[in-house]
């Protein structure tokens, strides 16, 4: 318990209003029937407090799919959205490069959705291994956003790379 409230301290700012939440009350629902089990031996309370801190863990969590596109293995335009109001907030200087498809109508009209998928996915993989901590956003169908925590001219050499 002591260690997974460490870790969440130290990472507190990438979580969730909800997700710092649900980990406060399991500590606390942790914390009580460790007390409570002391009070009262005979009852069984530590897994009952685990139980409700999973359960809460579970409900905060239960959001964050709403923030991937599970096909391609990217954030969503949601996602994107929260990053970037994050970053703001604490004063992160970053730059977003955007990716337009070209010519992707053509292959969709002409080899079909299957095809046109796993282009997709396979410019989403370029991507994700070009990007360092894989900050790629799909935001639709023919768009990607590329998040980088560096100046004009990183996000320029990383403009190069896709261009290439």
């Amino acid at each position: 318990m002591l260690h997974v409230s460490f870790i969440a301290l130290k990472k507190s700012k990438e979580m969730s209003k909800m997700q710092r939440t649900a980990l406060g009350l399991w500590t606390v629902s942790i914390i009580a029937c460790a007390f409570f089990q002391l009070v009262f031996p005979q009852y069984l309370l530590n897994s009952f407090g685990n139980a409700i801190g999973t359960i809460l863990i579970y409900i905060a969590l239960q959001g964050d799919f709403v923030d991937s596109d599970r096909m391609l293995g990217t954030y969503s335009n949601d996602a994107l959205a929260k990053k970037i109001s994050v970053s703001l907030s604490n004063n992160v200087k970053f730059q977003i490069v955007t990716v337009r498809l070209g010519g992707f109508e053509k292959i969709n009209a002409v080899q079909g959705y299957e095809v046109a998928d796993d282009v997709l996915r396979q410019i989403a993989e370029f991507l994700m291994k070009l990007i360092p901590r894989h900050q790629v956003f799909h935001l639709t169908g023919l768009y990607f956003a590329c998040y980088l925590e560096t100046g004009v001219e990183g996000a320029k050499e990383y403009v190069k790379k896709i261009e290439q």
